[in-house]
Parts: structure tokens; sequence; C-alpha cells
């Protein structure tokens, strides 16, 4: 080989070498920025989740993420339960709270319109009978409540003192549910309503006309 072609050899060689130095430069470099932006990504993420911790904020649950699970309120039986032991207690607005619950989430339950039965007389009782009349009005549509809701109107009309009102819808209700609980109960609120009103009764309609004694 001439020493011309030999200087060709040795200048290919050494741009060779040249190009593979290079190449492991330009690796290194893209390696150590890979690391470094994930370094610079964890530490972002550590720093926000300080953030959120001291400052108390809310979690936003994205897709694909499960939320959070909501306290159980209950079946419409166990509500309904604890409503009854609740006004047993004296707890009658606590108790209210739990059957108005039962109506609103619960419409097409069995227990629904006792629900509505005892909200209902709770209303009369704490003197809220305007609540009492709404909910009534709407029970009436159910017939296996509807004598007991007929019998509560007639008590919201007594605790407004609506008395001969009162008396005529206890009196209507005993006559068309006759010899059954309703029809009991219905009976004696007629009967002490109708004690109530001969109070009112004033005493001179019911005396005897003074004799004349003037002399003729």
């Amino acid at each position: 080989m001439s020493r011309k072609g030999i200087y060709i050899v040795i200048a290919i060689c050494i741009l060779l070498s040249m190009n593979i130095s290079e190449g492991s430069k330009r690796k290194r470099r893209t390696t150590t920025s890979i690391r470094q932006t994930a370094q610079t990504t964890k530490e972002v993420s550590t720093s926000t989740e300080t953030k959120n911790k001291s400052t108390g904020k809310k979690r936003i649950f994205r897709k694909g993420r499960k939320s959070p699970k909501k306290n159980k309120v209950g079946s419409a039986e166990e509500l309904f339960v604890e409503a009854d032991s609740l006004a047993a207690a004296g707890y009658t607005t606590d108790a209210m709270q739990k059957l108005q619950w039962i109506i609103d989430n619960y419409p097409d339950d069995t227990l629904t319109p006792k629900a509505s039965i005892s909200l209902a007389k709770y209303s009369i009782q704490q003197g809220k009978t305007n609540d009492a009349l709404e909910i009534l009005s709407a029970a009436m549509c159910d017939s296996t409540i509807a004598p007991q809701a007929e019998l509560l109107i007639a008590k919201a009309y007594a605790a407004q003192g609506k008395n001969g009102y009162a008396l005529l819808l206890a009196r209507r209700t005993q006559i068309k549910y006759f010899a059954s609980q309703v029809g009991n109960d219905a009976d004696k609120l007629a009967k002490s309503l109708e004690g109530e009103l001969r109070l009112i009764i004033p005493a001179g309609n019911n005396a005897k006309p003074e004799q004349n004694t003037t002399a003729k």
C-alpha cells in the first residue's frame, strides 16, 4: 500500500472515532436530561401533595377514580323504626325528619304511607296543622291509609279551633267506618267535640221562659 493510501485509512479511522465519541456524549446528555425531568416532576408532585395537606383542600376525583363512599342512611324500614324510637323518647322533631326522608326518598316503599300518617300526627301535636293538612290531603289518594287520614283531618281542624267543622268530619268518618278502630276513634273525637261545643252554647238558649206573675 502506498503512503497516500495509508494516510487515507488513518483519516477514516479518526473520523469514525470522533463520530462514536460524539454519539456517546449525546446519549449521556439525553439520559441526564431525562433523569432531571423525572426528578423535577417528583419534586413538584411532592410539593403539591404537601400544599393540599396543609391547606386542607378537597381532592378532585376525576373519571376512572373511585369517589369516596357516602354515609349510608338506611332503608325505609330502618328509618321508620328509628323514627318510632325517637318519638317514644320525646325527640319528635328528629323523628319527623326521619319520616320526611322516607317520604322524599322512598316514595314507592310500602312503609311510606305509614310514614305520612305518623308525620301528620306529630305535626298536629306540634301545632303545625297546615303542614299536617297538606300531608293528609296527599295521603287521601292511598286507600290503605285513607281512614286514618280522614280522622286526622278532623283532629287537625279541631286543633285549629274549628270544632263545628271538625265534629261534622268526625261523625262522617264514624259512620263511614262503623265498627272499626277508626270508627270508634272518630266517635270518641265527636263526643269530645260535642262536649266542648255545649260549653260554648249560651245558657239562655235552654232556659225556661219566665211566667208573667203581674196581676191582671
